[in-house]
């Protein structure tokens, strides 16, 4: 994947392998750029990083549009660039593997070129780590639960010596099946401390109370929390450990149905 900017008298190619990552994966890329002119030009505040962009400011070039969220790129890179010369600049990034993903109204940009001239920018498609990917795959095959949407939660405060995490948030609608007819939806939420993978389920219910006169619908939410280590959600031959997970959840579900069933 490439993006291309023209910034006279300099031209900019960046490129980048792959065409979406998960969370945690590394980028690797280079930049290209060649000056047009006859005479050499300064490299001063050149610059390649990861910043996260707000879709639609960016769509209407507002300038608070991005937010870095890496380090510089860019290492050793010359002071000048001499007349008609061209540089290619390789890097490389390790995304967070709490990142925030790519959803519907933010996604994580790399942005390159020299800052007082305006950077270009280049769309990141980051979706959820493996291990994250394969719990959401298992609710919905095996549990039949439909996946409505998808995206980054809020960051978290320091707690308990850790860092500020993003969760992925994804929300779903239960079957169709009596079991869950009293649940409207369920929120999970995932994100990873240290060696641990750490989800959070909320349900949104209906809870029905008899009255002399009648029924009363009301709305409640009801939470559970899992945690697993890394160890518990692969095997030894490091496949996903299906029915460890499969098991886990199903004590959630049964919890669940047991309480909207009373």
């Amino acid at each position: 994947m490439k993006a291309v900017l023209f910034q006279k008298p300099l031209e900019y190619v960046l490129q980048i392998r792959g065409e979406s990552w998960h969370q945690g994966e590394t980028l690797q890329g280079e930049l290209k750029i060649k000056n047009h002119l006859a005479e050499e030009i300064s490299l001063k505040g050149l610059q390649v990083f990861v910043a996260q962009g707000q879709l639609k400011k960016v769509r209407l070039k507002s300038a608070d549009a991005f937010e870095r969220v890496s380090d510089f790129l860019l290492q050793n890179t010359p002071e000048k660039l001499r007349a008609q010369e061209e540089l290619v600049l390789p890097w490389t990034c390790k995304l967070d593997r709490n990142c925030a993903i790519s959803d519907s109204s933010d996604s994580p940009f790399l942005l390159y070129g020299k800052e007082e001239s305006g950077m270009g920018h280049l769309q990141l498609m980051v979706i959820p780590d493996p291990l994250v990917q394969e719990i959401l795959k298992l609710l919905e095959i095996q549990f039949r639960f439909v996946r409505k949407s998808q995206r980054s939660g809020q960051k978290s405060g320091q707690k308990s010596g850790h860092e500020s995490t993003i969760a992925v948030e994804t929300k779903f609608v239960p079957p169709s099946a009596k079991a869950f007819a009293m649940i409207e939806q369920l929120l999970l939420s995932s994100r990873f401390e240290a060696d641990q993978l750490l989800l959070k389920y909320e349900f949104q219910i209906r809870k029905i109370t008899a009255t002399a006169a009648s029924l009363e619908v009301s709305k409640e939410k009801r939470a559970f929390e899992q945690r697993f280590t890394l160890a518990q959600l692969n095997t030894a031959s490091g496949r996903f450990n299906f029915e460890h997970v499969e098991k886990a959840v199903q004590e959630i579900l049964s919890q669940i149905e047991a309480k909207t069933s009373l």
